[in-house]
This record gives structure tokens, C-alpha cells and sequence, in this order.
């Protein structure tokens, strides 16, 4: 186990094998939503800003929101954390 962690950790780190997260990360997602409905499960997701859950018969109902209240920062701004 911890030479598939250290593996993982390699590809995290490694910019080049993003793309390659980013593909076992989908068919990941992609196996645990089919999981779950096939056991009659529904699945909660972000959507956008609206929280949505997916119920095994395919109906979506949107069950919250999620304010994007992010700070826009120009490029090349620095900052500096103080210690308190």
C-alpha cells in the first residue's frame, strides 16, 4: 500500500500527470455514482452554485445553493501572513 501512496503522490506533484488524475478521478466518481443507484441510492453533487441530488430513477432536485463569495486578487499581488 504505501508504494501505491507514494505512486499517487508522484502524479499529485508531478504537473505532467495531471491529466492522468484527472481520468482515474472520473472513472473513480463515475463507478460510486453507478454504485449507489444501483443500490437505490441518490447522490449529492455541486453543480454551479446549486447543490443538487440525483435520485437511481434519473430526477435531479436541487436542495441548496453555495454563495461564491470569492476574493478577486490581481496577479502578482503579494501577500504575507502575520503571526498573531
Amino acid at each position: 500500500m504505501a508504494k501505491r501512496a507514494k505512486y499517487l503522490s508522484y502524479i499529485e506533484d508531478t504537473p505532467k500527470h495531471h491529466g492522468k488524475l484527472d481520468a482515474i478521478a472520473k472513472k473513480a466518481t463515475k463507478a460510486a455514482v453507478e454504485e449507489a443507484h444501483a443500490q437505490d441510492l441518490a447522490v449529492t453533487y455541486l453543480k454551479g452554485e446549486s447543490i443538487v441530488q440525483e435520485h437511481a430513477d434519473g430526477s435531479i432536485k436541487q436542495i441548496g445553493r453555495v454563495v461564491n463569495n470569492r476574493r478577486k486578487i490581481a496577479v502578482g499581488t503579494k501577500l504575507t501572513i502575520k503571526k498573531s
